[in-house]
């Protein structure tokens, strides 16, 4: 539990919460602070056993990365987030991992990394 003086606040909302300000400093534009979140966060989701909150901020930090022009880092990031869900069985898993494997193919085909016959 984190203390606020006029409340306790419980680490799953906490959680919750610093993954949201990590997605929404990065549709800022603030990488560099999204990040800070990130790495707080994956703290959290590590110490609360949750694998899907830190697959998430994951994919956040590598889109942080990609868009700060540190494309390899950024792809080695998203194959550490994919790799967190690649045993997900529940729906929300699923839907994140088809997500998450959908948009780095997108950037792929984007740098001609994979190429598509017509």
């Amino acid at each position: 539990m984190y203390r606020i003086p006029w409340r306790i606040i419980p680490p799953e909302h906490l959680l919750k919460m610093t993954i949201e300000l990590a997605d929404l400093a990065s549709l800022l534009s603030e990488y560099e602070v999204s990040n800070r979140y990130v790495v707080e966060g994956i703290r959290l989701a590590r110490n609360m056993n949750d694998e899907q909150a830190e697959a998430k901020l994951l994919f956040c930090m590598g889109e942080n990365k990609r868009r700060l022009s540190f494309k390899k880092e950024a792809y080695e990031t998203f194959d550490e987030a994919i790799r967190l869900l690649s045993d997900a069985d529940d729906a929300y898993g699923l839907r994140m991992l088809s997500y998450f494997c959908g948009v780095k193919m997108s950037f792929l085909i984007d740098l001609s990394l994979i190429h598509i016959s017509e």
